[in-house]
C-alpha cells in the first residue's frame, strides 16, 4: 500500500472543492487513483459536496460515481438528503404553497444536524461557501428565518473572516432585530473588507442618520455611496431627509432638486419637497401640488408614502378628515406593515370619527410593528376593557403618543437592496 503524502492530498482537495470543472474532474480522478492505492486520507466528504453541489452536471456524476464505489445505496440516499435543502429552497416558494414554509425549515434542520464534517468545507472553499451564504440570504428573505440564518453567517465568517458579503448579510439581520450597536459594527467591518461595497454604505448610512450626534458621518458615508452610484435618487432623497432633520433646509432643498432631476416622481423626494413647502415656505397649495404630481403618475399613483402625506396635510392643515380617512385607508392598503402611518389612521379614528372599533384594530395593528409602545397599549387596552370611554376621555388618551417621534419599521429586507415604494411620512 502506498501512502499518499499531505501535500498531495491538499492540493487534491483545493483542485476539487475550489477549482474549474475541468480541474475537478480531473481531480476526482486523482481520489480514484488514491482509492485504488488504499491511501490513509479520505476525501470522501469533498466528494459527497461535490456530488451534490456542484453546478456542472457532469461533475456531479462523475463524484457520484466515484462514492458508489464506497457506499451503499442507503448511505448515497442519506448524503442526497442531507442537502436537500439547497435543492428544494430554490424550487419551492412560500408563496406558492404555505405548507412549503414548514418543509423547507424541516430540510434545514435535517441538515443543520447532518452536515457537521461538510459545513467546515462548505466555509472554506469559494464556490461552496457563496452557495452557503446564498442559502442564508433565501432562508432569511423568504422565509424570514432569522435565526438560522444568522448561524450560518456567523459559521462563515468564522471559518473565513474576509467575506464582506457575510458581514453584510449578518448586519442586515441584526439592523432587523433593532440591534443596531452590532449592525453597526458589522457594516463598518464589511467596508474595511470592501470600501466601496454599495449596500453596505447606503445602509449604514440610513441607520447612523438616526443618531442627530452622527450626522456629518451619515452624509460622508451618503457621499461615499453616490460615488459608487452617482445616479441613484434614492440615495439623494436620503441625504435630503438627514438634511432636512438636522434643519439644514437650503441644504436639502438642494438635494432634494439633484433627486428629481435623475427621476422626476421619486417618491420620497416628492414626498419631502411637499413638506418642505408646507413646513418652511407655508404654502399648502405648492405642498398639494407636489403630492398630487407623484399621485397622478401612473407608477406611483398608490405610492403609500406620498398618499400617507397627502392624508396628513389634509387632516392637520385642510381639517378634510373624511379626505384624510381615504387617503390614510389606502397608503395602508399599499403597504399595511407603516407603523407611523397606522398610529396617525388610528388616532384620526379615534379624535375625528369616534370609531373606537376601527380604533383598536388599527392599534392592534400598530402594535404589531412597535411592540414597546407603552402608551399606545395601554390606550388599546382602555378601548377594550368595559366601561366604553367617552369620546373626549380618549382623545386625551392620544395625546400620550408621540406621533412625531416613532421611528419607522418599514426597512425592507429585500435584498437586500432598498425599493422605490417609500415609507411612512
Amino acid at each position: 500500500m502506498s501512502a499518499t503524502p499531505p501535500d498531495i492530498f491538499i492540493q487534491t482537495q483545493a483542485d476539487l472543492l475550489g477549482a474549474a470543472a475541468q480541474k475537478t474532474s480531473a481531480a476526482i480522478a486523482q481520489v480514484l487513483k488514491m482509492q485504488a492505492d488504499n491511501a490513509p486520507y479520505s476525501l470522501h466528504k469533498e466528494l459527497v459536496i461535490i456530488s451534490q453541489l456542484h453546478e456542472d452536471e457532469s461533475v456531479r456524476a462523475a463524484a457520484l460515481a466515484a462514492l458508489q464505489t464506497e457506499f451503499s445505496a442507503a448511505e448515497l440516499a442519506a448524503q442526497s438528503q442531507c442537502f436537500e435543502i439547497f435543492r428544494s429552497i430554490a424550487q419551492f416558494f412560500p408563496w406558492e404553497n404555505p405548507t412549503y414554509i414548514d418543509m423547507q425549515l424541516a430540510n434545514y434542520r435535517f441538515f443543520a444536524a447532518n452536515s457537521q464534517d461538510y459545513r467546515p468545507l462548505l466555509c472554506r472553499f469559494a464556490p461552496y461557501r457563496e452557495q452557503y451564504l446564498r442559502l442564508a440570504q433565501q432562508l432569511y428573505l423568504l422565509y424570514e428565518v432569522a435565526a438560522e440564518a444568522a448561524d450560518i453567517l456567523e459559521e462563515i465568517i468564522s471559518y473565513c473572516a474576509t467575506d464582506a458579503e457575510a458581514f453584510y448579510a449578518l448586519a442586515r439581520i441584526r439592523q432587523n432585530q433593532a440591534q443596531n450597536v452590532a449592525a453597526t459594527a458589522l457594516y463598518e467591518h464589511c467596508l474595511q473588507l470592501e470600501p466601496a461595497h454599495f449596500y453596505a454604505l447606503s445602509a449604514l448610512a440610513a441607520l447612523v442618520a438616526k443618531n442627530p450626534e452622527q450626522y456629518e458621518y451619515a452624509l460622508a458615508l451618503y457621499h461615499r455611496a453616490i460615488a459608487v452610484e452617482p445616479y441613484s435618487s434614492e440615495l439623494y432623497a436620503e441625504m435630503a431627509e438627514v438634511c432636512y432633520n438636522a434643519k439644514e433646509e437650503a441644504r436639502a432643498h438642494q438635494m432634494i432638486e439633484v433627486a428629481l432631476s435623475i427621476n422626476p416622481h421619486q417618491p420620497a423626494a416628492l414626498n419631502l419637497l411637499a413638506r418642505y413647502y408646507l413646513e418652511v415656505k407655508q404654502d399648502v397649495e405648492l405642498a398639494i401640488a407636489t403630492y398630487q404630481k407623484g399621485l397622478d403618475h401612473p407608477l406611483h399613483g398608490d405610492n403609500p408614502l406620498l398618499l400617507a402625506g397627502i392624508a396628513a396635510l389634509s387632516a392637520e392643515s385642510l381639517q378634510e378628515y373624511q379626505k384624510a380617512r381615504i387617503y390614510y385607508e389606502k397608503s395602508l392598503k399599499a403597504d399595511p406593515r407603516q407603523a407611523k402611518t397606522t398610529l396617525k389612521y388610528a388616532h384620526l379614528l379615534l379624535d375625528f370619527f369616534h370609531d373606537q372599533a376601527a380604533a383598536a384594530a388599527a392599534l392592534s395593528t400598530y402594535l404589531q410593528h412597535a411592540p414597546h409602545d407603552e402608551a399606545a397599549a395601554a390606550l388599546l387596552a382602555n378601548l377594550q376593557a368595559p366601561p366604553i370611554f367617552s369620546p373626549e376621555n380618549i382623545e386625551n388618551k392620544t395625546q400620550n403618543i408621540d406621533i412625531d417621534n416613532i421611528e419607522n419599521d418599514d426597512d425592507d429586507d429585500d435584498d437586500w437592496a432598498a425599493g422605490d415604494s417609500g415609507s411612512d411620512a
